[in-house]
């Protein structure tokens, strides 16, 4: 991933978070979970993943709690897994 990728990625991810912030944490991060559900394409979450796994740097401590809350990708961390985040049982449809 280039650095302006995941520059552009972790400013939107923040910016999200930012948007939710005023709500208490746990409805923050349902709410940011959905957004990223709706929103962002699976190419994007993936870079995210790997961002994450490189000690996600620059990330807003709110933006990581809804990739980290679930247990599914805490607990298997290959891709395809990973992608399946959007199925976890954190996020409401």
């Amino acid at each position: 991933m280039s650095h302006d990728t995941k520059h552009r990625l972790v400013y939107m991810a923040n910016q999200i978070s930012k948007a939710f912030a005023h709500d208490q944490e746990d409805k923050a991060v349902e709410e940011i979970s959905n957004h990223l559900k709706k929103f962002w394409e699976k190419r994007m979450l993936a870079q995210i993943f790997e961002h994450l796994d490189a000690g996600g740097e620059g990330l807003d401590p709110l933006a990581k709690k809804p990739w980290l809350r679930c247990s599914a990708v805490r607990s298997r961390p290959s891709v395809m897994v990973r992608l399946d985040w959007l199925s976890c049982g954190t996020i409401s449809a």
